[in-house]
């Protein structure tokens, strides 16, 4: 008995630390995304020295999902949807967008990248997420 209360109160400590773990590894993919996304921008600036309104125009999938293995995924397999940001006239920037398992993550929701380099995240915590 005393050994089912000892793997009880393990168990109690290990899996919130388990997942707290993969959320913060799903959210590393998401900013390696969107720093590709921004690195492909650019490049995109240099080419045609205007910015891309679309993700198609960097050779993205849209809508561009993304699973736990940094692979492009259907949206049903994703943590994040990865997401061009722009009003009519110019482009703001790109946000990740969680989905599936990750909107667990309410320490940081919405990781964004903005056309300046600024690192954004909506949620509880949001000064942890970069």
């Amino acid at each position: 008995m005393m050994v089912i209360v000892i793997v009880g109160i393990l168990a109690t400590i290990a899996v919130p630390s388990y997942q707290s773990s993969v959320l913060r590894s799903h959210r590393l993919i998401a900013q390696g995304i969107l720093t590709d996304t921004a690195a492909r921008q650019a490049q995109y600036f240099v080419n045609n020295k205007a910015y891309a309104m679309t993700l198609e125009e960097l050779g993205l999938p849209d809508p561009f999902y993304v699973n736990a293995n940094a692979d492009t995924s259907a949206e049903a397999d994703a943590i994040y949807q990865i997401v061009l940001v722009a009003d009519s006239a110019q482009w703001d920037g790109f946000e990740a967008k969680p989905l599936n398992s990750q909107v667990n993550d309410t320490s940081c929701a919405t990781l964004s990248l903005s056309r300046t380099g600024a690192k954004i995240a909506s949620g509880t915590d949001p000064s942890r997420c970069w």
